[in-house]
């Protein structure tokens, strides 16, 4: 076969940056030089000497696995270095650990020899004290156990450099350690400056204000607090309250500790990450740059002599120990007791020490002892001769580890007799701060408080007046896992140390008691004394860009010294991943290293922000592509609680609410986005000020938590500040292609930017087989119907009644269909399409799928709701089942058809839709009414005009005869409602929804919406409900929205205004292709003069459409009336196969409503055979099944295209793993548009980097490995974890390939390094972000041929193309770093006639040969033009086949087909 010697034109290099600019990336007017790789053999072309060069190996060391003791051993070397670094130190200049009585401050700075105090300290130790003199000293605080050692701890402060303060929780340390020192200096007149950690936000606001209102003091002048961008201080402040990161950020960019005097680290037993590393940072400036400090640590537990040594010394040979001061516990004793104190009360279970989890009869124990306390409070205060009732109840916190557990114990304490009185209260971080708030509220007398808390009420929260404690001693810890690096929250045993803190919790106001529900064997022999630190258990990339922005020696040298060193394997994936996501390049100074590589420009953005890495690159491809401020905005949010409201038992709801914010883009991340744009909106047109609906209240009814969202503003504009220190900004000029977010260009463009933060956090959607789903659902639609199971055979028609009270949440329901155990419930449509409505009574756009089939399938996802039925006895269904088939044989026997056990229990409903279409139709005459959007809207037949102005005339001749409608208006309701044209005119309509008193109408001979009063609708005349309503729903058949015109799948603006154009006033043809749930699929035609036009044809000319297979109902529907015509058989028409049953009408209401139930049916689903399921895309990720966070709109995610076999892709934030290793969880993800090729392209443009695949024949690209490369050396994959093997589906060449590095030399324009994008002025931004924008676009812009996917011969193996068949882009200007690496092409055999038959070695055609060819030829093109087609189509040029004229057309216009009809029609054969 002939080899084509095309060559990729190296043309992306910097001195062709401006006809870039200009959008010729693959034309520059320069001529270039360029490589043939048959004489380069693939390898680089050096342009001075224009000879090839050897490619540099792979600059990425392998992933190495390590054994157990390697994982740790590493440590060793770099401990016994500082140890003896330290021993030297002491040596030469004595010891250290110098006394305040021994040595002054200037003299341990003499003796230091190494570093002096900062010239700041200097300059405040000489500093007058007048600022002393504005601020008095005297305060009143209650008193507390530390009181008793306030000389001990100043002593001990000012003679060590180190101090450890030991002492329970409510001791008094935090508050009062820092007004001990800073009142001994202020009494005598010496200069401090104190800063003191928490580890929450919280805590550092509200303990700086205490300590305010104790002293009198205004906030932020002597004492005040910074937390984030969040500042209350000034020059007069010397007591700072600050969180660890602040702190932490503070320490990296100074590099020294020296603007303190005292550093106090609060809360140190947490063990937190943040926690830990700033302890190992303070200790190392401790020991080298900022020797005069003081440092304080308090713990709250038992741990501090492992704090204590950690900071020891070298004293005369020895190391001495930082000294500890032990506080007193509370003024109130709390007793313990455990499960054999308990016995009385309830079974005790056995635990399992390796299997965490609570037991059916430990939470039983706990429901008796709540109930006990009543008993047991009587005994001890007896009762209120008033109220009959104890004096006090003291509250209960009961410790959980989940949600799940709550929501179980909840509804337990729910169902206890009334005369227990129990206010219950769930506590964990998904309920909304309004919810959280009761826990401080005091109850009404004779009620008692239970709080179901996870962990937050560990230390977060204080509640004062808790008097019992029940502690399951479990917990869930963030772990992470060795080989995929996602984290998962396991069940594990809480640790005493943890244990002890809940116990805190109780004794505050009065002696109380904790019970543990394990044994005290249990509690000596298997509960930990601590948990695993967070430093060896969470990812460490936040750690390792800030030890190398610390840049004091290689990220393992520094954390090796951390008092819980990492494993060393989490220290070189941690590396690794860094490298994948661009924030280090992939070698050191040249060099590759397994442990080490050099700070990108991206890394150092990243470095910079407190949010999760991938959020810190989310904010850089926002600044690429001029979507900052929308990405700040997401930024935010994800990095914080959710600003989504989930009220206890109101998850549903939420959901709704969420879905509708999400406005038809299947992303949580746009809904978050839309939130805040309409909440700002609002706030700066005051518009929360205005009469009607405070912010409180739109918060409520939006689902928003206002709290949150003030919280997400402060972070925003703390993010913003930061990276003005890097030149992002916010433009204050757009790129002039910017538009509003909701269009769906813009939706697109921000897809795939999440898309470039998030990889690859890559799914795909698993293939659904639509004949098993038809057969799943028993012919019915899916689209509108959602199927239970676990009814008693035969019997679903008895519970029809609850089954609709239970799915009434859900939307109107239609019909119920009963088939032996299975029950199918079958919504009606939904009407709405118009966005501005759905967003205020529903939904929003949920396309062909019933919004009511999200929401049934949503309430299966809903952890507390348990889908149950009353059960009827044996003998009152057996009296019922009788009844109800003696009248299904009555109805079978009118109908003449055979007794069928399936059985349709018909909703009752007011009038009937006129007949659509039968079998003998093929075309009908028009006329559309209302356009909902391109290819979809409302028509009525033009022979029924008559009907129609009948209806109007009764209607509009004597308005003011049509009577008010009596009692409340409800959904379904037939009336007469007002519509204003020029003229106000009644029409017949049917209610939707009702919402603030307005009723949203359904005109049902029009099929549009509208807004009425309650007080303006009308009673509809008896006569009018009889005529049939005039409207049918269509859709065009066989179209989709084209990439070309119409971007995130979805029909644009302009194709609607088309199509509406095309359509509207006048009558047109509709040729049937099917009718499926009364929805035509249709073809429209134009008559125009003589001529005809096809509109689904022209909307595909026009690029506004594609051509697409229908679904299994409709082709079904279709070949069904196609038979029926042929046979002429004029009389057929759809036969139901089951019996309709109404009991109302049929009079059974009343039996049902009187039967006697027991029992309790749980019932399984509900479920859809259409819901999807996905799989990850990495080598890792596809081995686990992916499970979708229930808070996500995607929770419930439908494929509504399941006819189209080509790739769907779904990208999350996060991905963390389930309990048992199994499954991933994704949160926070984004349902990526149906575009044929999505995928692929997605991987190859923001991966490291990619190696293409061809066929055997290096015919064209099969599909790509995409990932962090191999090694040269040993060929192996450097992060094979984290590897992607796609197979492509949809033709991608050449030109693809490079329109991808165009985009990826963009953003090496725009961020490639620190130097010149520091220095781009604004213009320059936006015009880089313009064109970047236009060559994203461009790449999604194109229709791609479909291909069967051809899985590579060594899946997952790097290195498998030749050398020699590398076409590789010249981008070796060495003055420009690269972060993206520009992709090399495959070359591929040139499309020679000898393709035309593969087994003929021979290349001559004859000309008999060519005759025929060209006559079949026109006869495709004569093909394409039909309507329809009987037969299967051959194209003998291309060797493939199509069902229809429509996907033959589609094919006869590809590059493919049309190079090979030119070298037929010209002879070049």
């Amino acid at each position: 076969m002939a080899v084509n010697t095309n060559f990729l034109t190296p043309d992306l290099t910097l001195d062709h940056y401006d006809d870039w600019l200009k959008g010729n990336l693959s034309k520059s007017k320069t001529q270039i030089k360029t490589v043939v790789k048959s004489k380069t053999c693939g390898k680089a072309l050096d342009r001075k000497s224009l000879t090839p060069v050897e490619s540099p190996p792979s600059m990425v060391p392998p992933h190495q696995s390590y054994s157990a003791e390697e994982k740790t051993n590493y440590v060793l070397e770099y401990q016994a270095a500082e140890q003896q670094r330290l021993t030297e130190q002491s040596q030469m200049c004595g010891d250290v650990n110098v006394s305040a009585n021994e040595a002054s401050l200037n003299q341990l700075e003499e003796d230091s020899g190494l570093t002096e105090i900062s010239s700041n300290i200097k300059e405040n130790l000489r500093l007058n004290t007048d600022v002393y003199e504005g601020f008095t000293f005297s305060h009143s605080s209650t008193v507390l156990p530390i009181e008793e050692h306030k000389s001990q701890i100043i002593n001990t402060v000012e003679s060590n450099q180190v101090t450890v303060i030991q002492g329970p929780t409510g001791s008094g340390k935090t508050t009062q350690v820092p007004q001990f020192i800073l009142d001994h200096y202020a009494s005598k007149n010496q200069y401090c400056n104190i800063v003191v950690t928490q580890p929450r936000r919280i805590a550092a606001i509200s303990i700086a204000k205490r300590i305010c209102q104790e002293r009198r003091w205004k906030l932020g002048t002597f004492c005040g607090y910074q937390v984030g961008m969040d500042r209350e201080v000034s020059p007069n402040t010397r007591l700072t309250y600050m969180t660890t990161g602040v702190l932490l950020q503070k320490l990296i960019n100074k590099k020294d500790v020296n603007d303190y005097t005292h550093v106090i680290l609060d809360e140190i037993h947490e063990r937190d990450q943040e926690t830990d590393f700033c302890i190992l940072i303070v200790r190392k400036f401790l020991r080298s740059v900022s020797r005069g400090i003081r440092v304080i640590l308090m713990s709250a537990t038992l741990d501090s002599e492992m704090f204590a040594n950690y900071f020891a010394l070298p004293v005369r040979n020895t190391l001495d120990p930082a000294p500890i001061i032990t506080i007193d516990g509370s003024f109130f004793s709390v007793s313990e007791y455990y499960v054999e104190d308990l016995v009385p009360l309830g079974t005790i279970s056995q635990l399992d020490p390796d299997n965490p989890h609570i037991t059916t009869e430990s939470q039983q124990l706990a429901v008796n002892l709540i109930q006990h306390f009543d008993t047991f409070e009587t005994k001890e205060q007896g009762n209120d001769p008033h109220s009959g009732q104890q004096p006090i109840c003291g509250s209960v916190l009961v410790f959980l580890p989940g949600l799940a557990d709550i929501d179980k114990l909840y509804d337990k304490l729910r169902t206890l007799p009334g005369q227990h009185r129990l206010v219950v209260i769930p506590l964990h971080s998904s309920v909304t701060i309004e919810e959280q708030s009761k826990v401080f509220q005091p109850t009404s007398p004779g009620y008692r408080k239970v709080i179901l808390s996870t962990n937050i009420a560990e230390s977060s929260i204080t509640v004062p007046d808790i008097k019992y404690v029940i502690d399951f001693c479990l917990t869930k810890n963030l772990m992470c896992d060795t080989q995929t690096n996602f984290t998962s929250l396991q069940m594990d045993w809480a640790s005493k140390a943890n244990c002890i803190q809940r116990k805190g919790r109780a004794g505050r106001v009065s002696n109380g008691r904790v019970y543990r529900l394990i044994t005290r064997s249990f509690w000596h022999n298997h509960i930990p004394d601590y948990n695993t630190p967070e430093m060896q258990r969470c990812p460490l990339d936040l750690l390792v860009l800030r030890t190398k922005i610390l840049d004091l020696g290689e990220p393992k040298a520094i954390l090796a010294l951390a008092l819980a060193p990492p494993n060393l394997d989490d220290i070189e994936r941690t590396i690794l991943e860094l490298k994948e996501i661009g924030a280090l390049a992939l070698t050191l100074n040249g060099v590759p290293n397994r442990y080490d590589a050099d700070l990108t420009y991206m890394g150092r953005v990243i470095a910079s922000l407190p949010t999760d890495i991938r959020i810190g690159k989310l904010l850089v491809w926002g600044h690429v592509f001029g979507f900052l401020k929308e990405c700040l905005i997401l930024a935010a949010a994800l990095s914080l609680k959710s600003v989504i409201s989930r009220p206890y038992k109101k998850h549903l709801e939420s959901y709704q609410r969420k879905f509708s914010w999400a406005d038809a883009s299947f992303s949580d991340c746009i809904a978050i986005v839309n939130i805040y744009k309409v909440w700002e909106r609002n706030w700066a047109h005051g518009i929360f000020k205005r009469r009607g609906q405070s912010e409180v209240e739109w918060g409520k009814a939006n689902f928003v938590q206002i709290k949150r969202i003030h919280e997400l503003a402060e972070l925003i504009r703390e993010l913003e500040f930061r990276l003005t220190q890097f030149n992002l900004r916010i433009p204050s000029k757009s790129p002039e292609s910017k538009k509003d977010l909701n269009h769906p260009e813009e939706k697109l463009l921000f897809k795939l930017i999440i898309c470039g933060a998030f990889y690859p956090n890559y799914f795909t959607r698993d293939k659904i087989d639509e004949e098993q789903v038809m057969k799943t659902m028993s012919g019915k639609d899916p689209f509108n119907t959602v199927m239970i199971n676990g009814l008693p055979s035969n019997q679903g028609s008895l519970y029809k009644s609850q089954i609709e009270q239970l799915f009434y949440p859900c939307g109107n329901i239609l019909a119920i269909h009963m088939e032996e155990s299975k029950i199918f419930i079958e919504f009606a449509r939904h009407y709405g399409m118009n966005r501005a409505l759905n967003n205020v009574i529903g939904m929003g756009n949920t396309g062909v799928v019933n919004p009511a089939v999200y929401l049934a399938l949503k309430m299966k996802k809903t952890s507390y709701r348990t889908l149950e039925l009353e059960q009827y006895s044996r003998e009152t269904a057996t009296k019922l089942m009788k009844q109800v088939s003696q009248v299904q044989s009555n109805i079978a026997g009118k109908l003449q058809t055979l007794r069928t056990n399936r059985i349709t229990a018909a909703s009752a409903t007011v009038g009937k839709q006129v007949d659509l279409p039968n079998y003998s139709m093929s075309v009908i005459e028009i006329i559309v009414t209302e356009v909902l959007e391109c290819g979809h809207f409302w028509a009525r037949y033009v022979d029924q005009e008559n009907s129609l102005y009948f209806v109007q005339s009764s209607l509009n001749i004597n308005p003011q005869d049509l009577q008010p409608i009596s009692g409340n208006v409800h959904v379904g309701m037939i009336c007469a409602a007002p519509y204003k044209d020029e003229e106000v005119h009644y029409y017949r309509a049917q209610v939707e929804a009702i919402h603030n008193n307005m009723a949203h109408v359904f005109f049902v001979d029009y099929g549009n919406m509208e807004i009425a009063p309650f007080h303006n609708l009308k009673l509809l005349p008896q006569s009018l409900l009889n005529i049939p309503f005039q409207a049918f729903e269509c859709y065009l058949s066989e179209i989709q929205p084209s990439p070309i015109k119409c971007f995130d799948g979805c029909w644009s603006q302009e194709s609607t205004d088309y199509f509406q154009n095309m359509v509207s006033g006048f009558p047109i043809y509709a040729q049937i292709y099917s009718v499926v749930g009364r929805v035509l699929h249709v073809e429209l035609i134009k008559k125009k003069s003589k001529q005809q036009e096809n509109i689904n044809r022209k909307l595909i000319d026009l690029g506004y459409a594609d051509v697409t297979e229908e679904s299994f109902l409709s082709k079904k529907d279709h070949e069904e009336r196609k038979r029926a015509q042929e046979s002429s058989s004029l009389s057929v028409c759809q036969n139901s196969d089951s019996a309709s049953l109404d009991w109302n009408t049929l009079g059974l209401a009343n039996e049902f409503g009187s039967a006697r139930c027991v029992g309790k049916i749980k019932l399984h689903g509900p479920s859809n055979p259409l819901e999807m399921s996905f799989s990850g895309m990495t080598n890792s990720g596809r081995l686990r099944g992916a499970k979708i966070d229930s808070d996500s709109v995607n929770c419930v995610a439908i494929d509504d295209n399941p006819q189209n076999s080509s790739a769907r892709m779904m990208v999350a934030a996060f991905v963390h793993m389930n309990a048992n290793g199994v499954n991933v969880i994704t949160r926070d993800t984004t349902l990526m548009p149906h575009i044929a090729g999505l995928p692929a392209l997605v991987a190859m443009l923001f991966t490291p980097y990619c190696e293409l695949r061809t066929d055997k024949n290096m015919t064209y690209y099969t599909g790509a490995i995409c990932g962090l490369g191999f090694d040269s050396e040993t060929g192996t994959a450097v992060y094979p974890e984290h590897d992607m093997e796609i197979e492509f589906d949809s033709k991608i060449d050449l030109d693809d390939i490079f329109k991808i590095n165009g985009i990826r030399l963009a953003i090496n324009i725009i961020i490639g390094n620190q130097q010149t994008a520091s220095t781009w002025g604004p213009e320059s931004v936006v015009k880089l972000q313009e064109s970047a924008r236009r060559k994203l676009l461009d790449l999604m812009q194109k229709r791609r041929e479909p291909i069967d996917p051809v899985p590579s011969w060594s899946p997952y193996e790097w290195n498998l193309i030749s050398p020699s068949d590398y076409l590789k882009p010249d981008c070796s200007d060495n003055n420009w770093e690269l972060l993206f690496k520009l992709h090399k092409g495959v070359a591929l055999a040139a499309e020679c006639s000898s393709s035309l038959n593969d087994d003929e070695e021979d290349n001559s055609i004859s000309e008999r040969d060519i005759s025929e060819l060209e006559n079949h030829i026109q006869e495709l093109k004569v093909i394409a033009r039909m309507s329809s087609y009987s037969n299967a189509i051959r194209c003998k040029l291309c060797k493939e086949t199509f069902p229809s004229p429509k996907l033959l057309s589609m094919h006869i216009s590809t590059q493919g087909h049309l190079r090979k009809e030119a070298s037929i029609l010209g002879g070049a054969i």
